[in-house]
């Protein structure tokens, strides 16, 4: 499955997290409104 989040928050990172350990999950975009917080999530997958 390709996903996308939406909200890097505290939340958000700890989907993410979760999201790189299951095989089928592909991370394709993460975004914020806060541009420091999109990156910061695009680097835990």
């Amino acid at each position: 499955m390709r996903l996308g989040l939406v909200g890097a928050g505290f939340m958000g990172g700890v989907h993410l997290s979760a999201y790189a350990n299951i095989p089928e999950v592909e991370v394709v975009g993460v975004a914020d409104a806060r541009p420091e917080s999109a990156v910061a999530g695009a680097q835990l997958v």
